[in-house]
C-alpha cells in the first residue's frame, strides 16, 4: 500500500494516479482511502492537497474524521488503528520549514481527531531519518511507557536512503529515539493487546529501536 507524498505532484500526480490502484481509487484517485488488514484498520491520508506544502483540505478531513470515528467504534473487529501520511505531524530535524511551520499545520488539522478517534499509531516520512516519540498530544508526552498510551505514538520513518544523505534529528521533549540510519520499518500484531514496531538497519538487519504498545 502506498502514501502519496511531494515528490508525486508534478502534473498533478498524473505518473502517481497511472501507476497505482489502491482502495477506493474510482472516488479518491489513490490520493487517500483506508482497509482493513487482519486487526488492523489502516488509514491512508494525502499531506499534499495544497502545491509543495503541507495540507490536509477540508473534503478529506471529513472523509478522515468520518473513517476513524467509524473505526474507533469497530474495535471488536479492528483493535488497532493506524493513520500513515507522507509529512509528519511531529519532527524535530532542523529543517525550520517542515518540522515547525509544515508539522503545526497538520498538527492543527488532524491531531485532534486522531486523539479523540483514539488512533493508536500515526506514521510519517519526509524527513531523511528515523524518530520515535512518545504519546504525545499538543507537544506535550503524556507517559514515557507504551501501555495503554491516552495519546498516538508518532514514528517518522524515511530512513530508506537518499542522495541527500540521512540526518539525525535533534531531538525534543517529545521525542523519545532518533537515528539517522538507513533502514526501514517492521509493524507487528499479536492480536488485540500487542503491537511492535521495529527499526531495522539495511545493511547489517541490526534492529536499531523497537517499542510495543500493549493494551
Amino acid at each position: 500500500m502506498v502514501a502519496v507524498g511531494n515528490h508525486e505532484l508534478w502534473f498533478d500526480f498524473a505518473a502517481y494516479r497511472a501507476r497505482f490502484s489502491m482502495p477506493n481509487m474510482s472516488v479518491t484517485q489513490n490520493l487517500y482511502y483506508s482497509l482493513n488488514i487482519g486487526p488492523v484498520h489502516l488509514a491512508i491520508y494525502d499531506t499534499e492537497t495544497a502545491i509543495d506544502t503541507a495540507d490536509v483540505n477540508a473534503t478529506q478531513l471529513a472523509w478522515l474524521q468520518a473513517d476513524l470515528a467509524a473505526a474507533n467504534a469497530n474495535r471488536a473487529v479492528t483493535p488497532w488503528v493506524v493513520a500513515a501520511g507522507h509529512r509528519p505531524l511531529y519532527c524535530s530535524n532542523t529543517a525550520k520549514m517542515d518540522c515547525e511551520v509544515f508539522a503545526s499545520i497538520l498538527r492543527f488539522q488532524c491531531e485532534s481527531t486522531f486523539v479523540s478517534s483514539h488512533v493508536d499509531l500515526v506514521l510519517g516520512a519526509h524527513m531523511h531519518g528515523y524518530e520515535r516519540a512518545w504519546p504525545t498530544i499538543d507537544g506535550v508526552p503524556v507517559s514515557s511507557n507504551y501501555t495503554s498510551p491516552a495519546a498516538p505514538v508518532y514514528v517518522v520513518n524515511g530512513a530508506a536512503g537518499n542522495r541527500e544523505g540521512n540526518k539525525l534529528p535533534k531531538g525534543a521533549v517529545w521525542s523519545a529515539f532518533q537515528s539517522n540510519a538507513v533502514g526501514y520499518g517492521y509493524l507487528q500484531f499479536a492480536g488485540a493487546h500487542s503491537m511492535t514496531y521495529s527499526f531495522i538497519e539495511s545493511a547489517t538487519g541490526n534492529v536499531l529501536d523497537t517499542f510495543t504498545i500493549t493494551k
